[in-house]
């Protein structure tokens, strides 16, 4: 209990000198352009205003007229703003920095930070006593503080940091304070001066020799940070990117897009011009053209040329309007337009923002790319209007209305530069359209073949302690994987009995949807051996490996950072552990219920990503440490695999794991993981440089094998009953060491005789990374 109170009265004096004011003198401060951080439409420049180091560091700017310090200067406003600076023009290519773009999280916020980042309140204008709220200057998409707590392990570099995250692009950049700036053990020699100096400081007693040794020292230290502050040297701070995102800028200059025709030549199209409708004095304005003439632009930049390949793509949307039709087919030359998922489509008169979606495939670089549209691209008050007007409730105001609203979203969506419309993201497949999830019912079909089915949010209900209902999180996210995985039966329909699932989502959520609800075997659905704790949960541990038994193939699904809102699982984690604020806990419930929102409203829009078989295997097969480089095993050949089966006890083979190091003179060490299940076993199959195969049960291999080295003369593997298996005969012969599961031959016929195809094979997925115990070395390598 003292240290966590220690910690506690340091983190308020760490907090009570960032806010501090020094007095000395700035001979020049650079100037820093911002975008207008309270625009909600795209037209983003506003009121666009140039913030100086003055304006934010060295004057009270919330007052109204903002009033100067006298030359004295803000610390903590002072780092923020040199923080938000060396993101310099990163974001976006004409240097100005948009506020309402970025997802924002410090490495710490007091006092007057609230003021930038977030929201305060002002006097009323005209009205005595009462206040409005004002956005802060760097008023974000979302803010949060790093919730890890302020304690001698944190570094200024951790600590004095701005992380910037685009919902545009989904890139993010983080910016600190770099090491070389101030000592890293800042923190650690505060907590000593804290506990040592501080409190004789407050009493007035005399220091002794070693105390002012270290308050001289605390104040030097001091002394680096306010100067990086005051000078605003681009050396004294780093940034770094942390993800590239979809790899698209997102920022389109001009309202120009260039295309290839289909005789090869190259047209340019300008934006007012092409995205009208209608003929003679019924020409007019298309908005649902416009937005498809945008998304054209920015996927154009995928293209090393810069131009836009019409029969190098596939397009879906979601959007139900002959817009896009008209826009990628008649237009451009592209041949079809996919509306919605499988024929499921939200009708024209019911559309929401989450149907304006585009998933754009460029087969020539096996990328598929998607388009989700914000808020800035259509607003809810013209939907809502839409919507009524198209059912068909609308008055003849309305109906002026929305063609009022609609040209001041024409113009809008014209401005250019056009940055801000669209959330895009890259899908990790082509061929299937599985993370678009068009509606919140899944269809399952039991034993019985009697086709049910359930709807979000309904499936995903519990009781909350208190006589009433919440929705379950874990389960919603399984729900919707589900309806994921449902694509690759030929009907759609959800077949819970031929799945396998393994997760690293430590909660009772996935085991109450699939077994409980769905009714699986309580042996195929397994928590990951090595998941982390179910109350330390991050994005990293939202993944579930989803095995088809009937075909043996595995997908991998990974919640991103789409998923779960801002810092909701750092807060999560807080909650659980019993160690969040009043304030963090509020926090939290808000953004849960921002999250709900996310899992439970459809269509469901590429939130989750899902990786194909192969890519899916190359990510959860484990690799193997040869020297300083890891081994990604291969897929094994047919006829090796042939060769393999032909050996007695082994079954029909499917797939099998092999390594083929090229490091010489190595010894070769690593785990490789397995799970058996049922009449299922696990085989060592050592290729010799004779061309020869051995055979190594994983029940003699585990604990008990060894490596003898002989010196120039390689090395040998063996194991208790006494045989050699010799995996290197000499120099310039390299031998393989295959990893294979099989049904173990039994002496009866082959299972895979009955004809079915379903029995008897070796299926990648069930090596699985969660039981990652069997040590085994398994080869060396002499040329």
């Amino acid at each position: 209990m003292k240290r966590v109170l220690r910690f506690s009265l340091f983190a308020l004096v760490v907090a009570l000198v960032a806010a501090s004011v020094f007095s000395l003198e700035v001979s020049s401060a650079s100037a820093w352009s911002a975008g207008d951080p309270v625009t909600t439409s795209i037209s983003f420049e506003g009121e666009n205003k140039d913030w100086t180091f003055e304006d934010v560091a060295q004057s009270y700017f919330w007052l109204d007229p903002p009033q100067s310090m006298g030359g004295r200067t803000c610390t903590n406003r002072g780092m923020t703003f040199r923080l938000i600076q060396a993101l310099g023009e990163r974001q976006c290519p004409d240097g100005t920095f948009r506020t309402y773009d970025l997802d924002f999280k410090t490495g710490w916020a007091f006092g007057c930070a609230a003021r930038i980042f977030g929201e305060y309140k002002i006097p009323a204008q005209g009205i005595s006593g009462d206040y409005e709220v004002v956005p802060g200057i760097f008023h974000g998409y979302d803010y949060s503080v790093d919730a890890s707590p302020l304690s001698g392990d944190r570094t200024p570099s951790s600590f004095y940091s701005v992380r910037a995250a685009s919902r545009s692009t989904g890139k993010v950049w983080q910016v600190s304070l770099a090491e070389n700036a101030v000592s890293q053990d800042y923190f650690q020699v505060y907590e000593d001066w804290y506990e040592r100096v501080y409190p004789k400081l407050v009493s007035g007693d005399v220091l002794t020799d070693e105390e002012n040794s270290l308050n001289d020292l605390i104040n030097l230290y001091a002394a680096n940070i306010q100067n990086a502050v005051l000078s605003g040297n681009e050396e004294d701070f780093s940034s770094k990117t942390l993800s590239d995102g979809c790899g698209l800028s997102c920022y389109l200059k001009d309202g120009s897009l260039s295309y290839k025709d289909k005789d090869g030549t190259v047209k340019t199209l300008s934006m007012a011009e092409s995205c009208m409708e209608g003929e003679g004095d019924s020409r007019h304005a298309c908005l649902c053209m416009a937005m498809a003439y945008r998304v054209g632009q920015i996927v154009s930049e995928a293209w090393s040329d810069g131009i836009f390949h019409p029969e190098d793509v596939t397009v879906a949307t979601g959007w139900n309007s002959d817009g896009a039709e008209e826009f990628f087919c008649d237009l451009l030359g592209v041949d079809s337009v996919t509306y919605g998922v499988d024929g499921s489509v939200t009708k024209p008169g019911d559309m929401t923002l989450l149907d304006c979606w585009y998933k754009i495939s460029i087969k020539s670089l096996g990328k598929t790319f998607i388009f989700r549209g914000t808020e800035n691209i259509l607003t809810e008050d013209f939907l809502t209007l839409r919507r009524k007007v198209k059912g068909g409730d609308g008055s003849a105001e309305d109906k002026k209305a929305l063609a009022a609203r609609k040209m001041e979203l024409w113009n809008s969506i014209q401005v250019n530069p056009f940055y801000g419309g669209f959330e895009v993201r890259v899908a990790d497949t082509t061929r299937c359209l599985c993370d678009v999830v068009p509606t919140s019912t899944l269809y399952y079909v039991l034993s019985d073949n009697v086709v049910r089915s359930m709807d979000l949010p309904d499936a995903a209900k519990e009781d909350n302690g208190s006589g009433g209902t919440k929705i379950c999180l874990c389960q919603a996210v399984a729900f919707r994987v589900s309806q994921m995985i449902s694509s690759r039966w030929a009907d759609g329909v959800f077949r819970p009995e031929d799945i396998s699932v393994e997760t690293g989502w430590n909660t009772d959520g996935p085991i109450e949807f699939w077994v409980d609800q769905m009714g699986m075997s309580a042996d195929d659905v397994v928590i990951s051996g090595s998941a982390t704790s179910g109350d330390r949960l991050s994005l990293s541990d939202c993944w579930y490996k989803v095995t088809i038994k009937s075909s043996g193939e595995t997908y991998l699904f990974r919640g991103n950072s789409d998923l779960y809102v801002s810092d909701f699982l750092d807060l999560r984690a807080l909650f659980k552990q019993k160690k969040a604020t009043a304030g963090q806990t509020k926090r939290m419930k808000e953004l849960r219920a921002k999250t709900v929102n996310n899992v439970c409203s459809s269509p469901f829009v590429g939130r989750i990503s899902v990786e194909e078989p192969e890519s899916a295997e190359a990510d959860s097969l484990p690799t193997l440490q040869v020297g300083d480089k890891r081994i990604t095993p291969k897929k094994t050949s047919e006829e090796e695999l042939e060769k393999i089966s032909s050996l007695k006890g082994v079954g029909k083979c499917r797939r099998g794991l092999l390594y083929e190091p090229s490091t010489s003179g190595t010894v070769l060490k690593g785990t490789v993981s397995v799970k058996p299940s049922g009449t299922l076993d696990t085989f060592f199959v050592a290729e010799k440089s004779d061309g020869e195969l051995d055979m190594l049960p994983t029940t003699e291999v585990a604990g008990s094998s060894s490596l003898r080295s002989k010196e120039n003369d390689g090395f040998s593997f063996k194991i208790n009953n006494g045989d050699d298996f010799d995996l290197d005969s000499g120099d310039g012969v390299k031998a393989k060491v295959y990893v294979i599961q099989s049904v173990k031959d039994s002496g009866e016929s082959d299972p895979d005789q009955n004809g079915d195809g379903s029995s008897g094979g070796c299926s990648v997925s069930s090596f699985s990374l969660a039981s990652l115990f069997l040590l085994a070395p398994l080869m060396v390598l002499r040329r």
